[in-house]
């Protein structure tokens, strides 16, 4: 078979900036799930919910302007 001229599509490398603030958001996410599993003493079963709830409070204050902490 005859090779086309196909472009190789390559996805752009994150800068060191962009995994630090993608980290410190996901640091800032875990900090809060952690904080409603505590509240339910830890009760197996809903880690994804506490991620998902935390992640959404974050976003939320975060389009707010608050400073999501």
């Amino acid at each position: 078979m005859a090779e086309t001229g196909k472009k190789v599509k390559t996805k752009k490398l994150a800068t060191d900036n962009q995994l630090k603030e993608l980290s410190d958001r996901d640091a800032k996410i875990a900090k809060r799930a952690f904080y409603k599993a505590e509240q339910r003493e830890f009760e197996p079963g809903h880690e994804l919910n506490d991620w998902f709830e935390a992640e959404r409070e974050f976003l939320q204050e975060e389009s707010c302007g608050l400073g999501a902490t």
